[in-house]
């Protein structure tokens, strides 16, 4: 908004504010990979924002092939090998996709529950 125009901007930014280099996302999957393929189609490579994994409970997840074929590191976190959602997702967390890749946002993309 141009300076002094009346309406009030919902998402105020400092003036000293600058865009980050680099934003990198773990996407969780675990179906047909239709969302993420929208995120890798629209997002993955523009302005700084990179997927840097795609991980799944399902090995196969056609998500998990999408990621192959846009060169995304992919990982499966298959549930009977957990006690619960919260140690798969402790599991997941403590990967070296995760740690080793330094994500910003960890994002679900569909029912990848």
């Amino acid at each position: 908004m141009p300076p002094g125009d009346p309406r009030v901007n919902p998402w105020p930014v400092a003036d000293n504010a600058t865009v980050a280099d680099e934003f990198k996302l773990v996407v969780l999957a675990s179906g047909s990979g239709t969302n993420l393929q929208a995120i890798l189609d629209t997002l993955h490579g523009r302005e700084g924002i990179e997927v840097v994994g795609v991980a799944s409970d399902k090995p196969s997840a056609r998500a998990l092939e999408r990621a192959g074929a846009a060169g995304v590191e992919t990982a499966v976190f298959p549930r009977d090998d957990y006690t619960g959602r919260e140690a798969r997702d402790t599991a997941i967390t403590l990967k070296s996709l995760l740690d080793t890749r330094a994500p910003a946002r960890l994002v679900p993309s569909g029912d990848s529950t």
